[in-house]
């Protein structure tokens, strides 16, 4: 696990959780404060979002990407070079359908 989050769901006063993958529900909003770690300096994560479904029917299945990037305090001659060598680290998202991980994460709240 690259990050830790903890969130809240819907305006619902609920105790905050950590967990590693975030699952939002069409309409749902969610609160999230993703915790950095200083070990990870000098390094760009991959942050992705996909759709989760298991009915019957046609919906989007577009997956989306951000790049969260650690500010890099680097003194190299060939900084801008040198950034777009750094290794980017890519999340491991749950299939499309696994109801096992909705169900777990939705019992958190």
């Amino acid at each position: 696990m690259a990050h830790d989050y903890q969130a809240e769901a819907d305006a619902v006063y609920v105790k905050p959780f950590d967990t590693d993958v975030i699952l939002i529900a069409p309409g749902q909003t969610t609160n999230v404060l993703l915790e950095t770690h200083s070990s990870y300096s000098n390094t760009t994560f991959l942050m992705e979002v996909c759709p989760y479904a298991t009915g019957l029917g046609t919906f989007d299945n577009t997956t989306t990407s951000a790049i969260l990037e650690y500010d890099h305090q680097i003194h190299h001659p060939n900084r801008r070079y040198y950034i777009k060598q750094l290794p980017l680290l890519r999340p491991k998202l749950p299939s499309l359908n696994v109801t096992a991980f909705a169900t777990s994460f939705v019992c958190k709240f």
